[in-house]
Formats: C-alpha cells, sequence, structure tokens
C-alpha cells in the first residue's frame, strides 16, 4: 500500500470512530434530557397537590355542616323539651334554630361547592396521571433503545480502535505528525480521495502534474486549495 493509501484507510477508521464518538454523546444527552417526561411530571405532581388541598377543603366543609347540624339538635332538643317555659327564652331558642337553619344552608352550599372542585380536580389528575405514564412508558422504550445502541456503538467502537492500532504500525512516524494536525485544523479530515481529477474534499480541480503525484507509492502530496493529502487510486 502506498503512503496515501495507508493515511487513507487510518483516515477512515478515525472518520468512523469521530462518528461513534458524536452519537454516544447524542445518546448521553438523549437519557438525561426528557423535557416531556419532566413536564409531565410537574403537572401531575401539580395535579395532586390541587387534588390534596381540594379534598382537605372538602373535609372541612362536610365537618362544619356536621357540627352546625349537632347544634340545630341540641337547641331544638332544648327547645321542644319543656324544660323552658318562658315566652321570651322559647322565641330566642326559636330564632336561633331559624338562624341556625340558615346558615347551615349556606354551610351546604359550600359543601356542594367544594365536593365540585374536589370532582374537578379528580379529572385533572386522571388526566395528568393518563399523561404521565404515556411518557413515562415512552422514556423507558426509548432509554432501553437507547442503551441497546450505546452498547453496540461502542463494541464496534473498540474494534474500531484495534483496527487503528493496526493500521497505525504500516504509518511513517512523520506521515502521522502532518495527518494528526490536518486533522486539527480540516474538521477531522485530512486526507481526501481524488476523483475525476478534482479533491473530494474541496472540489478543487487537481493539475495534471499533480494528479500524476497523487498516485505516487513513495510520497505524499497535497491539494493546493484546502491542503489536505491527495489519495488517488
Amino acid at each position: 500500500m502506498s503512503r496515501a493509501q495507508n493515511l487513507f484507510r487510518l483516515q477512515q477508521i478515525d472518520s468512523t470512530i469521530d462518528q461513534a464518538d458524536i452519537r454516544i454523546k447524542e445518546i448521553k444527552a438523549l437519557l438525561s434530557d426528557n423535557a416531556n417526561l419532566r413536564k409531565a411530571s410537574a403537572l401531575a405532581a401539580r395535579a395532586e397537590q390541587n387534588l390534596v388541598t381540594a379534598r382537605k377543603e372538602q373535609l372541612s366543609a362536610e365537618t362544619k355542616v356536621k357540627d352546625q347540624r349537632i347544634k340545630i339538635e341540641q337547641v331544638e332538643n332544648t327547645l321542644y323539651s319543656g324544660t323552658v317555659r318562658n315566652p321570651k327564652e322559647l322565641q330566642d331558642m326559636q330564632n336561633e334554630v331559624a338562624a341556625l337553619k340558615r346558615f347551615l344552608e349556606t354551610l351546604e352550599e359550600r359543601q356542594l361547592e367544594a365536593m365540585l372542585v374536589v370532582d374537578d380536580y379528580n379529572e385533572q389528575w386522571n388526566e395528568a396521571q393518563k399523561v404521565l405514564k404515556k411518557y413515562q412508558a415512552h422514556a423507558e422504550k426509548q432509554q432501553t433503545a437507547l442503551t441497546l445502541e450505546r452498547e453496540q456503538i461502542l463494541s464496534k467502537r473498540a474494534d474500531s480502535l484495534q483496527q487503528r492500532q493496526q493500521a497505525l504500525n504500516s504509518i511513517i512516524q512523520e506521515d502521522l505528525i502532518v495527518y494528526n494536525r490536518l486533522r486539527k485544523i480540516r474538521a477531522g479530515v485530512a486526507v481526501a480521495k481524488v476523483e475525476d481529477r478534482a479533491c473530494k474534499a474541496c472540489g478543487s480541480t487537481l493539475t495534471a502534474s499533480l494528479n500524476q503525484a497523487a498516485r505516487s507509492p513513495s510520497q505524499i502530496v497535497f491539494c493546493d486549495s484546502c491542503g489536505r493529502i491527495l489519495y488517488a487510486v
């Protein structure tokens, strides 16, 4: 194999490793950042808190209605027990019972409103739970798929690293230094293939002499335009 061909083979392996690293980084970001699940979790938590608060208010309303009915019953028991004979006191007690019953109606209305609020928040909670379970299932499925993909990529990357080590054995140190320098300044692509007398990386047409030199097995030549190492079959 020519010097340029050896470098081109190394370039192919390094490009495969680069692509693997990019995808592994993307997978890591996807696994750690699930905006839809976080939003659904927040909505479900808010719906649950609203429901808990509404149920407490409903319980408080029910307790007040119960206590009011007990008061009415106590006053009525005293009123009809016969122990009170003073007409003025009897009238006052009757007025008190009437007032207690009017307030009971108000409390019962509040109780009904509290029940309706609970029903509304319960419906919202049920809907939030459905959405949350949907995104949890999706996240779990996605996590399983991405984890499997990452394992496969890591396995192939390990194979590529072994191939890279083998490829390095055929490259002289001088060429490797040039290759690594070009990789840094040319977006990871140090070697460009020659197709139809043009550099495939930048599209620049090669002179006849440069095109011929790119086929030499004993030297490496560079594109006049982009400076990459040229490899021609």
